[in-house]
């Protein structure tokens, strides 16, 4: 018997209450992160994980970013949902199948929403397809504490957020809005999102045109906003 209890490696201390030890963690501490990195496969991070979550993402627009830079947006070239439906046309433009690469952004319509809203951001961007635009993005617009590449990042997952709600709008709601409304409502969602913005802005001296323009037109519109409603008049028209 005592040679049987010698070879019990964790032998019991009897002047010690009982502990339990979590074997996911190094330290033995329980977290639903060492846990969910516990059961998970883990795989590389995807190169667009930085484009859709970062610092001052809005998460309804992230998470139809994501799910858009992953083809799992529920398009009418989607098996499940071409049994619904009696035509696979793009509801924006009506001239070509709907699919993530036509939809983002060679629909006449969102290309006219996606080319109205970089050009008051003020990037120059060349004309490509959605998987090589977002690998363009990818390596360019990557560093998540820059001001500009924030500013990019949340121009695009806008651009995307915007002109999905309204293909929604048009599917199921059969309402339309015109490609200049909904490229000013992706504009006013950036400078929503810039009143907000917590950090110092950088100064803009030596940065693009148009990312100067915009920042102008952002304070601009807000003091005539305010003095609009300051005076009774409401917001003004644009």
């Amino acid at each position: 018997m005592h040679a049987i209890w010698d070879k019990i490696k964790c032998k019991p201390q009897m002047d010690r209450a009982d502990t339990t030890k979590w074997k996911g963690h190094s330290k033995g501490r329980f977290s639903i992160a060492s846990a969910w990195n516990h059961i998970r496969k883990k795989k590389p991070l995807n190169i667009f994980a930085n484009l859709a979550w970062f610092p001052d993402h809005v998460p309804r627009i992230s998470f139809i970013f994501w799910l858009a830079t992953r083809g799992r947006l529920a398009t009418m070239d989607k098996p499940h949902v071409s049994i619904m439906i009696t035509s696979n046309l793009c509801v924006l433009c009506g001239e070509r199948p709907e699919t993530h690469a036509h939809l983002f952004f060679q629909c006449s319509y969102s290309s006219r929403v996606w080319n109205a809203i970089i050009s008051k951001v003020g990037i120059a961007i060349p004309p490509m397809r959605w998987d090589c635009l977002l690998q363009w993005f990818a390596s360019n617009f990557h560093h998540k504490g820059k001001f500009d590449h924030m500013m990019v990042r949340q121009a695009i997952t806008s651009s995307v957020y915007f002109l999905w709600q309204e293909r929604n709008a048009r599917v199921f709601n059969n309402k339309h809005k015109e490609a200049a409304t909904i490229s000013k409502e992706a504009m006013m969602q950036l400078r929503i999102l810039l009143l907000h913005y917590k950090k110092p802005i950088p100064s803009v001296e030596g940065k693009s045109g148009g990312l100067f323009l915009f920042l102008v037109g952002y304070f601009s519109e807000i003091f005539f906003w305010g003095r609009g409603y300051l005076s009774g008049s409401g917001v003004p028209s644009d």
